[in-house]
């Protein structure tokens, strides 16, 4: 009794000790996860210290961005962080981390990682950069970003009808719910039973199956109810606890982010890189997604705008982009190893990464060799490699959780009378944060109860509680973690069961917060799907379990072949389903690793008789095939319980799969400006001669690929995307831009499966000319007069805006593009923009009275006389040249004008007169006949030979008026004489003005006369009249200072003055004589005339006169007047490179002794400037000064240099000479502006004008003068490099550059200061492999080599060559980073089994340098091991720990050279380990068992564990014998350790005297730690002799040991006996 209750307190004790101790631990990790452990111990993750850890116990972090503000939780250890969640665990350590989510920068975050193994706890790290949003206020095209309330655009198109959306239920319910409900559609005959696994909202943790059945024909529904327990003191611990944790480490519970099926897709601004450019989209409407990006899936179509709805799913690579790439409008790729550090380059790069995923272009497509490229390729690798086991390949969407059961088939054995169980219990495993869980139990026969056994099927007693519903579901181990689970059933369920054939199915799906995206689809057919990042809550992970008795092994195959070359394809991915709705998958298909193109299940449990085949992700270069293909029993092959085939398939399936279509994408540019062009349409044809086009699908969509042209958002023009059926296409140009000449040309194309060829071709614009011909309106080529037709100033005009035929806007023809004018003289053109009615060129007519333009832009223009030529009047006519209206308007056009002029003309005539003397009286001289003759004539040919304009003959009255006489000056003589007259002196008629009114001549004969003297002031230089007043003369007698003083009442006149006519006529006459005119004062702009104008008042000759309107004699007196003019000059200074020096006397002594150059400073110098153009404008409307006015009464504005003056014109190009100066002279008065149009080489344009004021001083300053001085800026450089690794883009420190001049740098003057190849400055890499050039380089051309490589890198022998020749004056830094990729010294370390050759997983190795210090270390996983960038040096490999079967290999020195091969690539260097599988011995000694003498000769037999002999062995005189080498275990086909070999020692043939020891000895050769030599097995035999041994007495006999040993069997005994009247009884259940 007393040994009872000890026994009883010893039990209780030990019980105290172990609770205590599961205390002890529960509460250190409750401390551990409060105060993150000690954090003094936790130490960064370090492969060279932790070789402890296996490769899967080692987690990751990727570097990430994130935008200001965001929703990003750096708590969330999924979000860019690897680890198997099965082998350790991840929290974020927020005591060691700095982070604000509130503030930019970039934060180091840690996180804890503990090994579930119980290893030691470490600390991972990740750079977490907070970037505000980079928005771009403008788009590249110039059109303003849509704000969030702003309606888009109208679309011109079709509405897509509803049912041509590309959406199924079942994608909407797979993808787009976002709740935990979930409904299942059944088939009419199918049953369901629904069973809820609840998870705890607060804790994560899973409920126990349900109980208390709802019956309804078809579903049945159970609800989810805790299972009583027996164990409530545990249950109230772990309660405790529960709570104890929830507070200490409270749960977040994530939402999905609300669904809609519409949304609202806006623009900002265009990202261009690698030769192309995609509109950034984005969500604008307000809600969850607002100012998510958005990206184009369909590029061949128009671009996105406006609303979409939501349609099917996106392949997982895409989502895969979109997680890792730029998620957020103005944010950068979130997983930082694709990010080009901007956020449009992020935005492209994300992009085209899913352009090429989903098979509308190549990855060559964008292959410029640029960083941002390589971000592309990088995207597009890791997407085509993504972890399945983090992809839903069905869904599309990530996949963060795990749920199976297994097995996935059992069968039904009866376990006692009437009632029956799986044979195997259904075992749950899961991992991630499941959100919810659903069952659902189908195939239950129609009639049948179902429910759930509360109690753990472990402590059901009574059968008959198995047996209350007809199927049942009975939960084991209870207690853990994860509940498990029997099916149960009574025998008249099994009966309908066997009757039906009907298999008993348990689907569970694990719902999770996933993100992916969806194709959205616009309303506008012919615009492309888009995607973006959201977030779901799908069924993320499903399981299915069946249970029957009628099922046979079997296993489908097929070949998968290209539809048109018949060849296989191999690359896809299968499920097969056991549903229609591909719901309730079967298995996985595997490819073939021997013959490409052939996938299988494998065998498989088949209990049905039809299954279902999709394809769930397609090879590269090929479509997807959405269909789902049902397969019948017959396309199985079926097996026996052996494997043996029973029934080969009788049916094949051979799946033809479309290849991805083809398409053209061209990039076609204006041939001039390299602009591209926008209006060009091009189609796609079978043959060369383009007269059969190319359709989109000959079976599916037998339409033509439409013509096809420039999508703004792609930056080409791309075609609908067709299948390829032959290897060669052909693309022309079909619409033909307007303004461009049609080539003809035809573009042959060879794409590969689904590539998209890119043409890059070129338009050239059509040019136009314009010539004319100016003809007299009378004579035609012939001048009439002294007039010419030589040296009239014709304006070319734009009659529209003149545009550019690449769309680039109104031309502005420049001097690299100039007009041009192949006759005339004086040509000029403007640099102005060509808008409507502007003057664009000027040009005089020449000899033969021609004029031309040319080299115009196609449009339309006219002609205009600005300045008339001498003796013909101004013609106002416009004359149209239209060559919009011409024949061809796509080739180069020419037109002809014939432009007319009036001369000017006007009549004289004479009236003669005589007298007797000196008396008064007059008479009227008829028949007097004058001939008028042209004076030049007569100068050229005399007076008989010249040609005759005009005679004269007086009549009665004396009067005779002559013809309207043409522009010039004639001679008149009086060729006959009345009788008794005298003969009038000869005398000359001027024509100058145009007038119908005749000049009146008066002819007279010694009579008295007397006339009024009208003054008249012109200008000087245009010979019109100066329409100001104020003007004031005064007239005094010829050799006589006295001034003329008429009186008129009593007032006297001496100064006579001007009104606004600019004339002023005396009140009196004047009698015949001498007289002289002098000007008192000048008017307003002119320069005072100082010389008296004489004139004459005679009573003999001609004299032109005018009759007043009383018919009074008035002598016109002109004097002219010289305008005042203005000069402007201008000066232009810049820094210009004027020297060099060093910076330090080390640099001078080390330039002095190498001879390079070393950290120069160049020094510039303010410098005059040659070359720089300047345009002076009209700043107002700058008139003529002799206030004149045209036809329509308004000012006449002044010609300069044959360009009118109004406002905005330019009428003077200046630019500067050697001295830095330029000026302009006999100019207007008025007010001008200077503006640069060209700076001088190497500087800066100045945008900023400068006005400049020409004003009137007075009368006497003959020219104003204006001056201004201007400052040009000098381009400035900037120069940079960026190293990274080649291999993984890590970033180089310690690499040091040099930058060298190409060519000689010499100053202005050709002074040399750096001479060809010197180097100029050097520099290091930072940590961020980054190094900057401070030198102020001038202007040329440099190149950038290494001097020092980085340790553990090759010499980069390349010379980076940088172009910092002057570019384009608008540029004020030519700055130019180089990326360089530094290519390491690789060494690869393979550790391989001796045997196989294959590699070893498990072996932990370490590299030591040549001072014994590890520079390495790992554990190798199957594949060589690759050190990146190791430093040149002696090294020695070493084993510290060998995988169990193997021994430790021998240490291995090798030495690290970086070399390359001969053709210059660098040389991975080979370093091969390899280790011997470890062998064993069985050594055995045989001895007598009562002498302990060995014993000789006998004969043991080593057999394997079939019972074979091995060996024979014989032991010798010391009763030893030793095996030869045996294997102590079987590998697997990696190499890994498999089993244990068992042997048998049994001895066969005893030594003489001894009996035979028949007992089977059995051996397993095993070992502890690493071991470098083979293992021995020691077996000690003894044998007993044939002679018999008396009993021993006395001594150590202890009977009562045979009491206790007997007690203990019948103990044994009675309690199987009761066990085995419980135990079930097993039998296989058959129909």
């Amino acid at each position: 009794m007393k040994s009872t209750k000890m026994k009883r307190v010893l039990a209780l004790l030990m019980a105290v000790v172990v609770t205590v101790t599961t205390f002890g631990q529960s509460g250190a990790v409750l401390a551990a996860g409060a105060d993150n452990g000690s954090q003094e111990e936790l130490r960064l993750y370090d492969a060279e210290e932790r070789t402890d850890l296996d490769a899967d116990e080692v987690a990751t972090a990727e570097n990430i961005n994130v935008l200001l503000d965001s929703d990003y939780d750096v708590a969330d250890v999924k979000d860019g962080i690897s680890f198997y969640e099965d082998k350790v665990s991840v929290s974020y350590d927020a005591a060691r981390s700095e982070f604000d989510i509130t503030k930019t920068g970039t934060y180091d975050t840690y996180y804890i990682v503990e090994p579930v193994s119980g290893k030691k706890a470490y600390l991972i790290h990740r750079k977490v950069t907070v970037d505000e949003p980079e928005y771009q206020t403008e788009s590249d095209s110039g059109k303003e970003a849509d704000t969030e309330e702003e309606e888009s655009e109208p679309v011109v198109g079709e509405p897509r009808k509803n049912e041509e959306l590309p959406l199924s239920e079942g994608e909407i319910e797979s993808i787009q719910s976002n709740t935990a409900t979930f409904t299942i559609h059944l088939d009419d005959n199918q049953d369901t039973e629904i069973i809820e696994e609840g998870i705890d909202p607060e804790t994560g943790a899973e409920g126990d199956l349900s109980d208390d059945a709802v019956s309804d024909s078809s579903v049945k529904e159970l609800e989810t109810k805790p299972v009583a327990s027996d164990n409530t003191f545990f249950n109230r611990i772990g309660s405790f606890l529960s709570s104890v944790a929830s507070i200490a480490m409270p749960a977040v519970t994530v939402q999905a982010a609300e669904s809609k099926d519409t949304m609202k897709v806006s623009y900002s601004g265009y990202a261009s890189y690698c030769g192309h450019r995609t509109g950034i989209k984005y969500i604008s409407e307000s809600g969850d997604y607002k100012n998510h990006l958005v990206y184009c899936m369909d590029m061949h179509r128009n671009t996105t705008s406006g609303t979409v709805t939501a349609g099917g799913k996106v392949k997982a690579q895409i989502t895969f982009c979109l997680v890792n790439g730029a998620r957020t409008l103005g944010g950068k790729c979130h997983t930082n190893k694709y990010s080009s550090g901007s956020a449009s380059a992020d935005y492209f790069i994300t992009s085209a990464a899913i352009h090429v995923l989903n098979g509308e272009v190549k990855l060559s497509y964008y292959n410029d060799g640029s960083g941002v490229y390589k971000n592309i390729e990088q995207m597009v690798t890791d997407a085509k490699n993504l972890d399945k086991s983090k992809y839903n390949l069905e869904t599309g969407l990530t996949k963060s959780v795990t749920y199976t059961i297994s097995p996935k088939t059992t069968e039904w054995k009866e376990i006692s009378d009437g009632l029956y169980r799986s044979s195997d219990k259904f075992v749950r495993t899961k991992s991630g944060s499941i959100t919810d869980v659903k069952y659902a139990i189908t195939g239950v026969p129609s009639g049948l109860t179902t429910g759930e056994i509360k109690k753990d099927a472990s402590d059901i007693v009574d059968e008959e509680d198995l047996k209350k519903y007809d199927v049942c579901v009975a939960q084991t181990d209870a207690d853990k973690e994860s509940s498990n689970f029997y099916l149960y059933c009574n025998s008249d369920a099994m009966t309908k069961i066997l009757k039906n054939n009907s298999t008993i199915k348990v689907q569970a799906k694990a719902y999770a917060d996933e993100k992916g995206g969806r194709k959205w689809t616009p309303s506008v057919v012919s615009q492309q799907k888009i995607t973006f990042l959201e977030e779901f809550n799908p069924v993320s992970a499903k399981a299915t379990v069946k249970v029957t008795s009628d099922f046979k092994p079997g296993s489908l195959s097929f070949m998968k072949t290209d539809k048109f070359t018949k060849q296989p394809v191999p690359g896809a991915t299968y499920y097969l389903y056991e549903d229609k709705d591909c719901d309730d998958i079967l298995c996985e298909l595997t490819a073939s690793s021997t013959q490409p193109g052939l996938y299988g299940t494998g065998i498989q449990s088949l209990t049905q008789d039809t299954y279902y085949l999709k394809e769930i992700d397609s090879p590269d270069e090929y479509q997807l095939d959405d269909t789902v293909y049902k397969i019948g029993i017959d396309y199985f092959t079926i097996y026996d319980a052996n494997g043996k085939v029973t029934k080969a398939a009788t049916k094949t399936f051979t799946h033809e799969e479309y290849p991805e279509p083809v398409g053209v994408i061209i990039n076609k540019k204006d041939s001039f400006s390299k602009a591209e062009i926008t209006t060009a349409g091009f189609a796609v044809f079978n043959d060369a001669a383009c007269t059969q086009r190319t359709v989109i699908d000959a079976e599916r969509n037998p339409a033509q690929v439409p013509i096809f042209h420039y999508d703004e958002d792609l930056g080409g023009a791309v075609s609908e995307k067709f299948m390829k059926t032959q290897d060669t296409y052909y693309v022309k140009e079909v619409e033909i831009p307007e303004g461009y000449k049609d080539s003809g040309t035809v573009w042959i194309v060879k794409p590969e499966k689904g590539d998209v060829v890119q043409l890059n071709v070129e338009n050239t614009p059509i040019r136009c000319d314009v010539s004319a011909d100016k003809k007299d309106s009378e004579t035609g080529d012939e001048a009439q007069g002294d007039a010419t037709l030589e040296g009239a100033t014709y304006g070319l005009y734009a009659a529209e805006d003149i545009k550019y035929p690449d769309g680039t806007g109104v031309v502005t023809y420049k001097s690299t593009d100039p007009i041009t004018s192949s006759k005339g003289t004086d040509f000029k053109f403007l640099e102005v923009a060509a808008t409507k009615d502007t003057l664009l060129a000027t040009v005089k007519t020449d000899v033969d009275s021609d004029f031309a333009f040319g080299n115009l832009y196609f449009g339309n223009y006219y002609i205009k006389e600005i300045e008339e030529s001498e003796g013909y009047l101004l013609d106002s006519t416009i004359y149209d040249v239209k060559f919009r209206e011409a024949q061809n308007v796509h080739q180069d056009i020419s037109l002809t004008r014939e432009v007319k002029e009036n001369v000017i003309k006007q009549p004289f005539e004479v009236i003669k007169v005589s007298t007797d003397g000196d008396n008064d009286e007059t008479e009227k001289v008829p028949g007097a006949e004058f001939t008028v003759k042209l004076q030049s004539d007569i100068d050229k040919s005399g007076w008989e030979q010249a040609k005759t304009y005009d005679v004269l003959v007086t009549d009665e009255r004396g009067y005779a008026k002559s013809i309207d006489l043409p522009y010039g000056t004639y001679l008149v003589k009086e060729t006959k004489v009345p009788k008794d007259l005298y003969k009038t002196d000869d005398f000359t008629v001027t024509v100058t003005e145009d007038s119908r009114e005749p000049q009146v001549w008066r002819i007279l004969n010694d009579a008295p006369f007397e006339a009024y003297i009208r003054l008249v002031k012109k200008d000087k230089e245009s010979g019109e009249t100066v329409l100001l007043s104020g003007v004031t003369f005064k007239i005094k007698k010829a050799g006589s200072d006295t001034f003329v003083e008429q009186k008129v009442g009593d007032k006297k006149i001496s100064e006579f003055i001007t009104d606004e006519t600019g004339t002023v006529t005396t009140p009196l006459k004047l009698r015949y004589g001498e007289y002289e005119v002098t000007e008192i004062t000048a008017p307003e702009g002119y320069l005072i005339t100082e010389e008296s104008v004489p004139f004459t008042v005679t009573k003999e000759g001609a004299v032109e006169v005018l009759e007043d309107e009383d018919g009074d004699p008035v002598i016109t007196v002109t004097i002219e007047n010289q305008p005042v003019k203005g000069s402007i000059t201008i000066h232009k200074e810049g820094e210009v490179l004027a020297g060099a020096e060093y910076d330090t006397i080390i640099d001078r002594i080390l330039t002095a002794v190498t001879g390079d150059n070393r950290s120069v400073k160049f020094r510039y110098e303010e410098a005059p400037l040659s070359g720089a153009v300047y345009h002076l404008i009209a700043d107002e409307d700058i008139y003529t000064p002799d206030n004149q006015k045209d036809e329509e009464g308004n000012r006449k504005i002044a010609v300069i240099d044959g360009v009118p003056a109004t406002q905005g014109a330019v009428v003077a190009i200046l630019t500067t000479d050697e001295e830095g100066e330029a000026s302009v002279s006999d100019l207007p008065l008025g007010k001008y502006r200077i503006e640069e149009v060209e700076a001088p080489e190497g500087f800066v344009l100045d945008k900023e004008a400068k006005q400049i004021e020409l004003t009137y001083a007075d009368e006497h300053t003959e020219v104003v003068y204006q001056n201004a001085e201007l400052v040009d800026e000098r381009v400035k450089t900037k120069l940079s490099l960026i190293k990274k690794n080649s291999v993984n883009e890590v970033p180089v420190e310690g690499a040091t550059y040099g930058v060298y001049a190409t060519v000689d740098i010499v100053t202005v003057n050709g002074e040399i200061l750096v001479e060809a190849d010197s180097l100029i400055e050097s520099v290091q890499t930072d940590e961020e492999g980054k190094a900057v050039f401070e030198a102020d380089l001038p202007l040329g051309r440099y190149y950038v080599k290494e001097m020092e490589t980085a340790p553990g890198y090759l010499v980069d022998e390349s010379e980076y060559e940088v172009d910092f020749t002057y570019q384009d004056a608008k540029q004020a830094i030519l700055s130019e980073e180089i990326e360089v990729s530094e290519i390491p010294i690789i060494v690869e370390v393979s550790k391989s089994d001796v045997t196989t050759g294959k590699e070893i997983t498990g072996a932990k190795l370490e590299i030591l340098d040549e001072y014994g210090d590890v520079y390495a270390a790992w554990t190798t996983d199957g594949t060589p091991y690759t050190l990146n960038a190791i430093p040149a040096g002696d090294y020695t490999l070493r084993e510290t720990f060998a995988p169990y079967g193997y021994m430790i290999a021998n240490e291995v020195a090798f030495t690290v050279e970086g070399n390359r091969t001969s053709d210059g690539s660098p040389e991975i260097q080979k370093v091969s380990m390899t280790d011997e599988r470890v062998k064993g011995y069985i050594e055995i000694y045989k001895i007598d068992r009562d002498t302990k003498k060995a014993i000789k000769g006998v004969v043991f037999e080593i057999r394997n564990e079939e019972g074979n002999v091995i060996q024979k062995l014989k032991t010798n005189r010391k009763g030893y014998a030793k095996s030869k080498e045996l294997d102590i275990c079987t590998y697997k086909d990696n190499g890994d350790f498999d089993q244990d070999i068992p042997y048998v020692v049994v001895e066969t043939k005893a030594a003489d005297g001894y009996i035979l020891d028949e007992k089977e000895h059995k051996v397993t050769i095993q070992y502890d730690d690493s071991v470098a030599e083979p293992v021995t097995y020691q077996l000690h035999i003894t044998n007993k002799s044939k002679e018999p041994k008396l009993p021993q007495t006395g001594g150590g006999y202890k009977p009562w040991m045979f009491g206790v040993v007997g007690g203990a069997l019948i103990i044994s005994g009675i309690v199987m006996y009761f066990r085995r009247r419980k135990r079930p009884r097993f039998r296989r259940v058959t129909k």
